[in-house]
This record gives structure tokens, sequence and C-alpha cells, in this order.
């Protein structure tokens, strides 16, 4: 037999085939976890914030619009109370409109076992939500 040794170069092959897509398998869902976190963050912020309406607006005028400091501010708080341990890569963003709110988050997820295989340091991740406001 001249193929001595086949089976044994084919098994390696394959097991290093199957720990690269298991890296890169929990890697990916670390990141679509994480993703689904700071959705649940943008959207308790965006939520929040939307609440922060111009009441002297809605006294005299009777119109609904966003204050924009009372806004920013529900919408960095309720970010900083969710947050929890999920790392941010950068502060949040929170562009405020007359008649909505939309909160950006961006996270920063180191590889796992995904390192051995890949250069860099990582993958940034970034959601986003809008809420409007309705009258009281």
């Amino acid at each position: 037999m001249k193929e001595r040794g086949s089976v044994t170069l084919w098994m390696l092959g394959l097991s290093v085939s199957l720990i690269m897509l298991g890296a890169v398998a929990f890697d990916l869902w670390r990141a679509i976890g994480q993703r689904r976190e700071l959705a649940a963050i943008a959207d308790a912020a965006a939520v929040a914030a939307a609440s922060g309406i111009d009441v002297e607006a809605w006294r005299t005028e009777g119109v609904v619009r966003l204050d924009a400091a009372e806004a920013t501010a529900r919408a960095l708080v309720a970010v900083e109370l969710h947050a929890g341990d999920v790392e941010l890569a950068a502060p949040p963003q929170v562009t405020v409109l007359p008649d909505r709110v939309t909160v950006r988050l961006q996270g920063w997820l180191s590889y796992g076992l995904l390192q051995l295989v890949v250069e860099g340091d990582g993958l940034g991740v970034a959601v986003s939500a809008t809420a409007v406001p309705v009258a009281p």
C-alpha cells in the first residue's frame, strides 16, 4: 500500500478546519449577543429621551415637541443605567429633532478564538434606535 498515513493527514486537515469553523461560530454568536444587548440599551435610551418633551410648548401651544437638552440628558442617564458590563467603543450619540430622537451606540468586541487565524484586535458593533414623543 502506497497511501499509508493518508487518513492521518485527512483527519488532521479536518480537525484544523473544524477548529477554525468553531472559532468563527463562537465569535459570531458573541457579536450577535453583544448587538442584542446594545440594541436593548439603545431602545431604552430612545424611549426615555422621547419622554423629554418641551412642557412649555405643550401647555401654551398644544404642540408636542422635544426639549433637546432634556431629551439628551434622559438618554444619557438611561444608557448609564442599562449599560452594565457592556463595553462601549465611543460615547453615545444622541440626535434630537423636534419630532424624534435617535440614539446610536457603538460597542467593541475583541476576538476570542478567532484571533488565532485572523489579524486585528476585534470588531465593532453599532446600533441605533429612534423614538417619537407622544402627547401626555
